[in-house]
C-alpha cells in the first residue's frame, strides 16, 4: 500500500485522536476550539466516505469517485458547433 493511501485512510482517525487529546488536555480556549474543529472534521470525513462507499461512488483506490462533468469547452466540441461565436465571421 502506498504512503498516500495509508494517509488517506488513516487521517480522519488521526484528526480525531488529536482533537480528543486537545479537548482532554487543553487548558485554554484555543485548545478547546481546535479540538472541537478537529473532531468535527474527522466525523465529517468519516461520514462522507462511508456514505460514498455505500452508494458505490468511490473506493479507496479511486479518489476521483462519482461522475465526471464536462467543461463548457468539451460540451462545445461535442455539439459539433465549430463555428466561431462572432456573427460577422463568414466562411
Amino acid at each position: 500500500m502506498k504512503l498516500e493511501q495509508i494517509w488517506y485512510e488513516s487521517s480522519p482517525f488521526i484528526y480525531g485522536l488529536i482533537g480528543l487529546a486537545a479537548l482532554l488536555k487543553g487548558d485554554s480556549l484555543l485548545a478547546y476550539a481546535s479540538g472541537a474543529l478537529l473532531l468535527t472534521a474527522a466525523g465529517t470525513i468519516i461520514r462522507l466516505r462511508w456514505s460514498a462507499r455505500i452508494k458505490g461512488n468511490s473506493s479507496p483506490g479511486n479518489r476521483g469517485g462519482g461522475r465526471q462533468r464536462n467543461s463548457g469547452a468539451q460540451q462545445h466540441r461535442k455539439s459539433g458547433n465549430d463555428r466561431p461565436s462572432d456573427p460577422g465571421h463568414r466562411y
